[in-house]
């Protein structure tokens, strides 16, 4: 089964799990970072082929479902992945201990043989704050269950516990390949979030929620501004990331409105995009006139032009004539 496949009705986590799983299968491509990931647990920069490794992701027992399972000619590797939540329980990893010595292992390694295992290991897969949170909530409940830190209490259940930091396993990822690059800014976007105590400060300046309604109010009134000119306009969409609507004229479509994705990049949050296969009229001329209205291109929204901020009080009226000229 493809890599799509497998991650078509997941979400978070589990799509990084099943990439990750895709990777550690015998691709000759992947075998750089195989050797990495294998050399981070093991202490050997040894291939998936050279392992003769097998992985499951998402095995359902009676106890929990772990992300990954890895099967070695002889380890046994149980992973568990966090992006942007905690542990589901107190108890999940010691959970998973079980795992080790569970016979439906077999259901899904049909040719497993518990004789030739050596090694047990449980890994935590998670940003480096959630690791070190994630281990002393299960170092108190060990220690009142089991009498003694999950660590310690782990080693005498014969299973290694080695917490992976996401911000290791990135720097592990070739970014030149594509489905590493996309990997690694769909962690990245997660194990980054925590806010600045600048970032902190804005939240809490009153301004910030007011100015953003007025913001969102502006496009609403550009919009019944443009209906009143006769212009051809759509309904308003919104989500997080945009709130604006769409323009229609005999040469082409547009969208006008707010894009979070790129506010940072031009110091504006309001722009007017056009797509190529939105174009009606003649597609060369066009884009020239798009060049020459000063209209940037980016990889995910094609062609924008920013509305500075600044000039918020003439927006309507510039809108209006770019849209005549197009």
């Amino acid at each position: 089964m493809s890599l799509f496949n497998n991650v078509s009705v997941r979400s978070g986590e589990d799509i990084a799990t099943e990439v990750i799983s895709y990777m550690l299968a015998s691709r000759q491509e992947y075998i750089p970072f195989q050797k990495l990931f294998f050399n981070r647990i093991l202490k050997k920069p040894l291939s998936s082929s050279q392992l003769q490794v097998e992985t499951v992701t998402q095995a359902t027992f009676e106890y929990g479902r772990p992300d990954l399972i890895i099967l070695t000619n002889d380890t046994l590797i149980v992973v568990e992945t966090k992006l942007g939540a905690y542990l589901s329980g107190d108890d999940q990893l010691i959970k998973y201990c079980n795992v080790f010595k569970d016979k439906m292992l077999r259901a899904f390694f049909p040719f497993i043989e518990f004789e030739s295992i050596t090694k047990n290991i449980l890994i935590y897969l998670a940003p480096r704050s959630t690791v070190d949170l994630s281990i002393a909530v299960c170092n108190r409940l060990s220690k009142r269950e089991n009498g003694r830190d999950f660590i310690k209490w782990c080693t005498q259940q014969h299973i290694d516990f080695i917490p992976l930091f996401w911000e290791e396993v990135l720097s592990d990822l070739d970014t030149k390949n594509s489905v590493q690059n996309e990997l690694f800014l769909f962690v990245e976007s997660y194990i980054y979030q925590e806010l600045n105590e600048e970032e902190i400060m804005i939240l809490k300046d009153e301004n910030v929620p007011n100015a953003l309604n007025k913001l969102f109010n502006t496009i609403y009134d550009i919009r019944n501004y443009l209906a009143s000119k006769k212009i051809k306009i759509g309904r308003l969409g919104q989500s997080y990331n945009y709130y604006g609507f769409q323009i229609e004229s005999e040469t082409l479509s547009s969208w006008f409105g707010y894009f979070l994705p790129i506010w940072e990049k031009y110091k504006t949050p309001v722009f007017l995009q056009v797509r190529e296969e939105w174009i009606k009229g003649e597609k060369g001329e066009v884009l020239k006139k798009l060049k020459k209205l000063g209209f940037s291109q980016e990889p995910e929204q094609e062609f924008i032009l920013p509305f500075s901020i600044d000039s918020i009080g003439t927006w309507k009226e510039d809108l209006t004539k770019i849209i005549s000229n197009l």
